[in-house]
């Protein structure tokens, strides 16, 4: 009995970090939108898109171009 809660017990506590990696749902992209001289680029629409749930967001550079 013991070695059966001692299997269940190691069993979950392997799973236990996949479990919570898959849970992460933030994150962060960062950058500065810049021309071929490397200028920086205000007021530019910037859109991303997760591939796999086809949702965008659309921010707008500021004055330096982040």
């Amino acid at each position: 009995m013991l070695k059966y809660i001692l299997s269940a017990l190691l069993s979950l506590s392997l799973t236990a970090p996949a479990f919570a990696q898959s849970q992460g749902a933030n994150g962060a992209i960062e950058g500065t939108v810049v021309d071929s001289s490397g200028g920086v680029l205000p007021g530019v629409t910037v859109t991303i898109s997760n591939i796999d749930t086809g949702l965008e967001r659309s921010m707008i550079t500021n004055e330096k171009g982040l």
